[in-house]
């Protein structure tokens, strides 16, 4: 038997992705770095009002910092969407606990 949990994303269609996007913009208002654990600096962060979440893949601290992208139209949404950075296209907001509950993308399904 199979010890791997198989993984795939639901199929959706690039007009979709791109509506889904469209309305959320969760990835659009948010930056995010890794530190390295220590003290100091994770009390720098955490003293200026900063949301810190603990990455287990990646054994880092995810510093989360409110910013609304220059690009973004609130009613609109990306101005730049079809010749977005490489960086925004290969942002999965569906891994990050910082766009957790708020993006629209699907969750992956596990087990089929």
């Amino acid at each position: 038997m199979d010890n791997q949990i198989k993984k795939s994303k639901i199929d959706i269609s690039d007009e979709e992705k791109s509506k889904l996007c469209l309305e959320c913009m969760a990835c659009c208002k948010i930056l995010t770095f890794p530190i390295h654990y220590n003290l100091e600096s994770t009390s720098f962060y955490l003293a200026r009002g900063l949301r810190l979440h603990y990455e287990h893949r990646y054994d880092v601290f995810i510093v989360e910092v409110p910013h609304v992208c220059p690009q973004l139209d609130e009613e609109k949404g990306c101005k730049l969407y079809k010749d977005r950075p490489d960086a925004c296209k290969q942002f999965d907001g569906r891994n990050y606990a910082a766009t957790e509950g708020v993006c629209k993308w699907p969750k992956l399904k596990e087990g089929e």
